[in-house]
This record gives C-alpha cells, structure tokens and sequence, in this order.
C-alpha cells in the first residue's frame, strides 16, 4: 500500500517561463514609479511646482490605474477562451503600448513651452497680484490628463492581464 502521490517534474521551460513572466511584471512596475516620478518633476514645469500640481500627477496616475484594471481585467475575462487573444499576448501588447505612450509624452513636454505661454493667461487680483485664471488652470490640468492617462490605463491593465495569464494556465495544466 503506497501513500505517496508519484509527483511528475515540471518541465524546466514552463518554470522558467513563470519566473520570466514575474520578472517581466517586477520590472514593470518598477518603471511605473519612475514614469510618474519624472512626470511629476518634469510636469511641475508645466503646472508649477505645487501641492495642488503633484497631487493632480499622482490623481490621474491613479484615475488611470483604477480605470485601467477595470477595463483590462474585464477584457482579459471576455478573451480568455479566445486563442488569438490570450491575455499573455494583450499584457505584452499594453508593456509596447506604454513604452510608446512614454516615449511620446517625453517628447511632448519640452515641445509644450511656447504652446502653453500662448495660451496661459494672467489675471490681476484684487491685492495687485497677477494669477493664472480659472480656464488656464483647467486647460493645464486637461492637457496633462492627456497626456499621461493613456499610459496609466495601459499600466493599470497589466496585473489583471497576468492573474488571468496565471490562472488561465495553472487550470491548463490541472485540466479544469
């Protein structure tokens, strides 16, 4: 009478797969929080160097993660049966996606100085102080929504996309 399971090895390229995957995703969030660290240095020379301009940065960057894992993660649930669109191949087309969008929004922004002194208009306050007006402020705050949000979206929609991943092949292999 034997009571031990005889337990088959996994194939090596399969853990090797996982452990690149895991990797892949470590990295990738790793350069999510450099993305919005130099956004929020380099658009604080759009919005100025405030609470208010950091606090509306890191609002959209949120906005876009939330949005993004929503989307995404409802997405890869529509798809995960769909053999041209696994979620494995949606994760690394969005990683493509937000290296595109990055790349991009590096080359807007310096491009956006003679853009925003046109259209960024001053008001004279009642103490004699000259302040942006209320549709300048919120043609700034639009212009960096954007420009980032495409890229969180597609940040928040990669998790999501690798649960799926994940879960999809773990009841592969278990034949669910």
């Amino acid at each position: 009478m034997t009571f031990a399971k005889e337990v088959t090895p996994k194939p090596y390229w399969t853990l090797m797969t996982k452990h690149l995957i895991f990797s892949a995703y470590f990295l990738s969030g790793f350069s999510a929080l450099i993305y919005q660290l130099s956004w929020v240095r380099l658009l604080g020379n759009l919005l100025g160097n405030t609470v208010y301009s950091v606090t509306v940065i890191i609002g959209i960057f949120m906005l876009g993660l939330g949005v993004g894992g929503k989307v995404m993660g409802r997405l890869a649930d529509s798809k995960s049966d769909h053999p041209k669109w696994n979620s494995l191949k949606l994760y690394i087309l969005s990683e493509i996606g937000i290296a595109l969008f990055a790349c991009l929004v590096f080359y807007i922004l310096p491009q956006l100085d003679q853009f925003s002194a046109y259209f960024f208009t001053y008001q004279q306050g009642a103490d004699d102080w000259y302040r942006l007006s209320l549709g300048a402020h919120l043609f700034r705050y639009l212009l960096v929504f954007v420009l980032i949000f495409p890229c969180t979206f597609l940040m928040g929609g990669t998790f999501p996309l690798l649960i799926r991943h994940s879960f999809f092949s773990v009841n592969k292999e278990k034949g669910r």
